[in-house]
């Protein structure tokens, strides 16, 4: 009985380990879009506060699942932990890494886009010398 006890006290340790590495992964995933799209003060809040919400609907939701979601020190220890092991040992590499890929992809989307803006602006001029012709052509048949 006592084994099976510190057993699922140390799995739950473990997944709140586990819990806090993916915080700081999705933390720094948001937190590299966030450099790249260029929003209002009042959204960044938003946006922040969407990421407690959901985070603690993430730990909550495993605590359920893993041991009828009881509450204890070890929990924050495991959280607090994990997320550190990650902004100390992965956070560096990973955020260089999407950063490198949010500045590809976004080059790569705006590679295909760019052809289709061109063409755009290219009919919306002719369409403007159009409607100025025909505006020549309307007041010069009123003459």
């Amino acid at each position: 009985m006592q084994d099976s006890f510190i057993g699922d006290q140390l799995q739950t340790f473990a997944l709140t380990i586990g819990l806090g590495l993916l915080i700081g992964l999705i933390y720094d995933f948001m937190m590299a879009g966030k450099k790249f799209i260029r929003l209002s003060r009042g959204v960044h809040f938003l946006i922040d506060l969407l990421f407690c919400l959901m985070m603690t609907l993430l730990v909550f939701i495993a605590l359920l699942a893993n041991n009828w979601g009881e509450v204890r020190a070890y929990v924050f220890i495991g959280l607090g932990g994990g997320i550190l092991i990650y902004m100390f040992l992965f956070s560096r590499s990973v955020s260089r890494l999407l950063a490198k890929t949010f500045s590809l992809l976004i080059s790569f989307v705006w590679g295909i886009i760019r052809p289709f803006l061109l063409i755009i602006r290219k009919i919306s001029l002719l369409m403007g010398e159009i409607k100025k012709k025909a505006g020549h052509f309307a007041r010069e048949k009123k003459e």
